[in-house]
């Protein structure tokens, strides 16, 4: 119900809230991180079962796992044309 009132409240305060493209955004955003965090368990799966689990076998597996969910994730954001994700692409490309 505050959900509600905050949204009540916010419309008087900015007007328009676009709430449609704000689900629609959410959306792309949750199924982007589903498919980030599907890689990332698969591949530390894979790795675990094949290097063991010794320190430096689980530091190689979680890294890598991380690192490609990453890759993953940041493809998935720019494929579903995300607008806050060209905004971080356009902000790193000025610093590089």
């Amino acid at each position: 119900m505050s959900v509600f009132a905050q949204t009540a409240v916010l419309r008087r305060q900015l007007g328009r809230l676009e709430l449609g493209r704000l689900t629609w955004t959410t959306a792309r955003v949750c199924a982007a991180a589903a498919a980030l965090a599907g890689v990332s368990y698969g591949v530390w799966y894979i790795l675990d079962q094949v290097l063991g689990r010794g320190l430096a076998a689980q530091i190689v597996s979680l890294g890598a796992a991380l690192g490609t969910g990453a890759l993953v994730y940041a493809a998935a954001i720019t494929a579903f044309r995300i607008p806050e994700a060209h905004q971080i692409w356009r902000l790193l490309r000025r610093r590089a």
